[in-house]
């Protein structure tokens, strides 16, 4: 599918009625296991991991964030200065790079937080701004759904966009809507168009970097018919009683378990643990643990299938935390 350009602003996009929840987690890019401190660290960011497809793992997306008081912060960070959408987290990408390979990208992915009903109609929102420091600017940014974790440049993608983002004074904003023909559980985000099909523009060859890049925030899928301004903010919730409130911060690490690691460690700075339970992505409880009024504990991932979890711990003072966690193995 091929859509054009939207909005030039944070425009909400109200549809019609005012139901459906944010399938994507942590979509602003705030929550992280931790700070983002160099090149490279997407998985530092709760929840979202590199696409290796077209990849050379020497270089990929950076994860920024206020938490950094350097040049991997933000707003202001190495590819020039651009508050976030909301919150103090967004990640920076290359939609391609020559340079290292043809058809090299940086696309990233996560697991949605529900599968998608096949025959329903979503729609996707995410906002993108070209970097200051950027030479290049592309178009075909886009989403691709999958049910695995595979996202080949293919000249295939759920929806992507034919429009050159050439702004980098502030956000665009960019909307479509499309029919699930399959129960997607991954979703991703780039240029999922080979080098020859996609356009690039030269628009600032006064810009220190030759690079393609652009700062990415604000991800949102939710079904067709809700109003974008709410439920982007309403992140789904699995029906189990899941804590909905995070308190103060809940330490993960790592947050993407693969093969070999058999534990996921859970920690709080700010008060002592005594009871830590974990749900699966259909809100089902599949562990719980009672604790002796710990700062840590260990949660055994050998029995768990793939999949993304969330964490709710409570400590002694009844205050509740919350996590999350995705096993690819």
């Amino acid at each position: 599918m091929n859509f054009h350009a939207l909005c030039l602003s944070i425009a909400c996009l109200p549809v019609t009625a005012s139901f459906g929840q944010n399938l994507v987690g942590n979509g602003g890019f705030e929550e992280f296991s931790d700070c983002p401190t160099y090149y490279n660290q997407v998985e530092r960011c709760v929840g979202w991991f590199r696409a290796t497809d077209n990849n050379d793992p020497e270089f990929h997306t950076e994860f920024l964030h206020g938490c950094n008081t350097g040049i991997f912060s933000a707003p202001s960070n190495t590819w020039g200065s651009q508050p976030p959408v909301s919150g103090v987290g967004y990640m920076a990408l290359n939609t391609m790079s020559p340079e290292i390979f043809d058809d090299y990208r940086e696309n990233i992915y996560t697991q949605l937080l529900a599968p998608l009903e096949v025959g329903s109609e979503y729609t996707v929102r995410f906002s993108i701004s070209h970097t200051d420091n950027s030479q290049f600017a592309t178009n075909n940014f886009g989403v691709k759904l999958s049910t695995s974790t595979s996202f080949p440049v293919d000249n295939s993608a759920t929806v992507h966009f034919e429009d050159i983002i050439t702004n980098n004074q502030g956000w665009v904003a960019l909307s479509a809507s499309f029919i699930a023909n399959e129960a997607y559980t991954y979703l991703a985000l780039g240029n999922f168009m080979t080098d020859a099909n996609t356009t690039v523009v030269e628009s600032c060859p006064s810009c220190p970097f030759d690079l393609y890049a652009y700062y990415l925030d604000d991800i949102c899928l939710v079904r067709s018919g809700s109003d974008l301004c709410s439920a982007c903010k309403d992140e789904f919730d699995p029906p189990s009683g899941i804590p909905d409130q995070v308190d103060s911060e809940l330490t993960v690490s790592p947050t993407l378990v693969g093969t070999g690691i058999n534990a996921v460690h859970v920690s709080t700075t700010s008060a002592r643990l005594s009871f830590v339970e974990v749900f699966d992505m259909e809100g089902r409880s599949v562990s719980s643990h009672q604790l002796k009024d710990t700062g840590s504990f260990n949660i055994p991932t050998n029995g768990l299938a793939n999949g993304t979890y969330t964490i709710s711990a409570r400590s002694a003072d009844g205050l509740k935390r919350v996590g999350r966690f995705v096993i690819a193995r």
